[in-house]
């Protein structure tokens, strides 16, 4: 830029000058007449006569007889005398007294004595019911009140149906008010959750928008919607931290989805514990379905501690080999040691933690069938021997066994459930007639005299007795309570092939499920209502764990690659690549005496660390970058092919393994290719038949690990391969390395020649649903020399500590290097000055905005890949 275009956008000198003041800016060459600078004060400025030309005296000396205020005769003295205890000093005294003690009384006394006498109200705030968690009092104007205002009165109360005192009501919602709203703080009770179901596999997307008030009643719609990569839409809506009640009866009318004579809706009126929120999978995990407050076998995982009691072993899940639990262990135990992380509170005669869990006891849930049913239950852990509770005649009570009769499920690997189905009212579904029906059930909480009571069309329909779940020595567990912990109350409709078949061809949608209200009352002398009780608290561990409540993709599913098996490229056979660490190699601990052909190496670990976390699923990784040449001549031959299917899937029965990873990189012509989507499709059969041969509920998983780069993805036949995989691994990492010849990120989300999100978007357009995209994350580093950072040639690699260029992730940042991140590209690296090296590697930051990233898209998840080596 010049000077002079610097100068010509200053502004002019006059208007840095300060204006003189108007007065003294009079112009003595004006026109008119009066305006030189000799004008005196009262012609210049506008002033009022002079008062003494009225004859006023202007002496202030001078006394104004009518102003006594100003000027007040000085002969007048202050008033003086009389007694110091006159009666008018005594009586101001004593009211202030009287004022100051009643503060006194009111403030400090009050407080004291109530403190004392330990009869606090539990009602709350202004004596209008009580709060919420959140310390919400709800006695404000208007019908947000615990007692909705249209409640007629006449129900205020009502008699245990168990024969016990007199109950209040203490909670209860009409819906008469229509058009109600439920998404995130729109309703001070109730909220509704945006999220997927997948805990039981569920066919729709939840969301708020699903669920209003319409004709007096809470309606939750059920529609065929395109959303989130599904193809239905439903609602689930709960009182999570905003209310709970510990015993006492919940009621509730209820006019079913859709009609009783076709199959596949799942609507349910249910409750939980409050640390765990339904929908949230993390919250979940090692909380339900537990009830127990001992320290032994029961809260181990699986059940089990060395392999015993055998009784966890036999008679159980026969889809899975007859184990009794694959429960990852009861998560805040009783066996919690001091200082460990737990919500307490702590039993006084030990000082040991109370056992706290998130436990279910459903009030309505609508049975598979074509008979119109109700299944009522409570679900349990730890298990019962073979699932078989004691349910004789004094612990479970059913009222009319013409209608109503033990459910045919007992139990599973992740619950055991006290279940007895009823037949309902055929009328009262959406398309039969629309009458709606009473569903609830009534519990007391604890040992010994605790029961729960289930109601079906507004009659008892069975009761369970606590000792029902009492102490079972054959797999070494003591008594279960009746739950003890704060209950919210959850309502939904979807549908999940998990309770049963799903016809979708027929069911008519959209499907509503009516609610016309829900109640909850409790006996006068055993109001608990709160999510937060002091004998049962929930608020700080929630608050401290909140990411786990507020996550819901945070999961507890998780799988181990184990790479990698080879291929025979003559005859299509797939075998191990290194039997003496896969098999043979032994760790500590194993013996050498052993007789026969028994397992070790990493299988053998493996094997132990699935004893411990059921839920792990490992799959045998086949290929691999250094083994891929080897499939070139396989896929396109039928006969290898067949053999590579039976090899592969001997190899996973003989390792008990749950499925099989393809890892071929990559085919390079159309006959490869189509080759590679019927490998596929071959070992999609194979798998599945291998289930049904066994007798397996159980599906073996099929992966593969699928390629970031446009040269080598647009080769592959994605939508006939999507129809075989479970989901698709991608490889997003090694996009730049040592045969570039510019430095630059190796696994950036944006930005780039190659990028994740670009790779995401190209897989989705081709028809794979985002939530089978599983995003890679390298947990290593790749180097390059003599360059001055991303963007940049470069010149050669660094030494590396696990291959030349390669760095391991523990042994990153090197010594003397910086950091930097890419916020844009989503990348980080670290660049040493003296050496002129620059690692791209993911630091933990960025690692952690990639999983909110992936969280964002609704993708699968992530893959780390990988982990032969200590991470630090």
């Amino acid at each position: 830029m010049t000077s002079s275009s610097q100068h010509s956008l200053l502004p002019g000198a006059n208007m840095y000058r300060k204006q003189q003041s108007w007065a003294g800016s009079v112009n003595s060459d004006s026109p008119y007449p009066g305006t030189n600078s000799s004008l005196s004060l009262q012609t210049r400025y506008s002033l009022g006569p002079d008062p003494e030309k009225w004859g006023v005296s202007l002496n202030l000396e001078d006394v104004d007889p009518d102003d006594e205020l100003h000027q007040p005769e000085k002969t007048k003295g202050i008033e003086r005398g009389g007694h110091p205890l006159s009666v008018r000093g005594a009586t101001n005294i004593g009211c202030l007294l009287i004022i100051v003690g009643g503060i006194l009384a009111l403030f400090i006394g009050y407080p004291v004595l109530s403190f004392a006498s330990g009869k606090l109200n539990p009602t709350g705030g202004l004596n209008l019911g009580g709060r919420n968690a959140t310390g919400q009092v709800p006695g404000i104007p208007g019908n947000w009140g615990l007692i909705d205002i249209e409640t007629p009165e006449d129900v205020y109360t009502k008699s245990s149906w168990a024969g016990g005192e007199e109950m209040q009501l203490v909670f209860s919602d009409e819906f008469n008010t229509d058009g109600r709203s439920f998404y995130p703080g729109d309703d001070p009770y109730w909220e509704a959750v945006d999220l997927h179901y997948w805990a039981t596999n569920n066919m729709e997307w939840y969301d708020p928008e699903a669920i209003t008030t319409a004709n007096g009643s809470l309606v939750i719609t059920l529609s065929r919607k395109e959303t989130h990569d599904l193809h239905f839409e439903g609602g689930m809506l709960s009182t999570w931290q905003k209310f709970c009640f510990t015993g006492g009866y919940i009621e509730t009318s209820v006019r079913l989805p859709g009609a009783n004579n076709i199959l596949g809706l799942w609507p349910a009126v249910w409750t939980m514990g409050n640390l765990g929120r339904a929908g949230y999978g993390a919250s979940l995990e090692g909380m339900w379905p537990y009830t127990y407050d001992a320290c032994d076998v029961g809260t181990a995982p699986n059940q089990t501690f060395d392999g015993a009691p055998e009784a966890a072993t036999v008679n159980g899940d026969q889809g899975h080999g007859g184990a009794l639990s694959w429960l990852p262990g009861q998560r805040l135990s009783r066996c919690t040691c001091p200082g460990e992380s737990h919500p307490g509170p702590k039993h006084p005669e030990d000082n040991t933690f109370v056992g706290r869990s998130a436990p279910e006891i459903d009030a309505q849930i609508q049975q598979k069938g074509l008979i119109p049913q109700v299944s009522q239950s409570a679900q349990w852990g730890p298990f019962d021997a073979a699932y078989i509770w004691n349910n004789d005649s004094d612990n479970m009570i059913i009222t009319d066994p013409s209608i109503s009769k033990l459910n045919t499920f007992k139990g599973s690997i992740t619950q055991q459930a006290t279940s007895v189905v009823t037949s309902t009212d055929p009328q009262c579904y959406e398309q039969d007639g629309g009458c709606f029906s009473v569903y609830g059930f009534e519990y007391k909480p604890g040992y010994n005299d605790g029961y729960i009571t289930w109601i079906s069309n507004d009659k008892t329909a069975w009761t369970i007795k606590a000792p029902g779940v009492g102490e079972n020595t054959l797999v070494g567990i003591a008594a279960r309570p009746v739950p003890q912990e704060p209950m919210y109350i959850i309502a939904n409709l979807g549908m999940s092939t998990n309770f049963g078949p799903v016809d979708t061809d027929h069911l008519p949608f959209p499907c509503h499920l009516a609610i016309d209200y829900i109640r909850v009352y409790q006996p006068k002398s055993a109001i608990n209502i709160g999510c937060d009780p002091p004998n049962f608290p929930t608020a700080d561990y929630i608050n401290t764990y909140i990411e786990a409540y507020t996550n819901p993709n945070l999961t507890t599913w998780r799988h181990i690659l184990y790479a990698f098996a080879n291929v025979k490229a003559d005859t299509g056979e797939v075998f191990l690549s290194d039997d003496w660490a896969d098999k043979d190699i032994h760790y500590p601990g194993d013996s050498w005496n052993d007789s026969g052909d028994n397992l070790y190496g990493n299988f053998k670990a493996i094997y132990k660390l699935k004893q411990q976390h059921r839920h792990l699923k490992v799959l045998l990784s086949i290929g691999g970058w250094t083994y891929s040449p080897q499939f070139h001549p396989v896929v396109v031959s039928p006969a290898l092919r067949a053999k590579f299917v039976h090899s592969s899937i001997k190899l996973l029965e003989d390792f008990g393994l749950d499925g099989l990873d393809v890892d071929y990189e990559y085919p390079s012509d159309h006959a490869q290719a189509v080759g590679y989507t019927e490998l596929l499709k071959e070992l999609r059969h194979g798998l599945d038949e291998h289930a049904r041969v066994k007798g397996a509920d159980y599906k073996f998983l099929l992966t593969i690990a699928a390629p970031c780069g446009p040269d080598n993805y647009q080769k592959l036949k994605v939508k006939e391969m999507d129809k075989y995989l479970d989901f698709w691994n991608l490889m997003a990492y090694d996009f730049s390395g040592s045969w570039d010849s510019i430095a630059n990120h190796q696994a950036n989300v944006f930005g780039g020649p190659i990028s994740v999100s670009t790779s995401v978007n190209w897989y989705h357009s081709q028809g794979v649903e985002r939530s089978k995209l599983v995003v890679g994350m390298p947990l290593y580093g790749r180097s390059f020399m003599n360059t001055q950072g991303p963007g940049k040639p470069f010149s050669g690699i660094g030494q590396g500590s696990w291959e030349q260029g390669v760095y391991d992730y523990r042994a990153l940042p090197l010594p003397g290097a910086h950091l930097f991140r890419d916020e844009q590209a989503i990348a980080s690296w670290s660049y040493d000055y003296q050496k002129k090296e620059m690692i791209s590697f993911d630091t933990e930051e960025v690692a952690k905005w990639k999983a909110e990233w992936i969280r964002k898209e609704a993708l699968g998840g992530a893959m780390f890949w990988e982990l032969s080596r200590r991470l630090v």
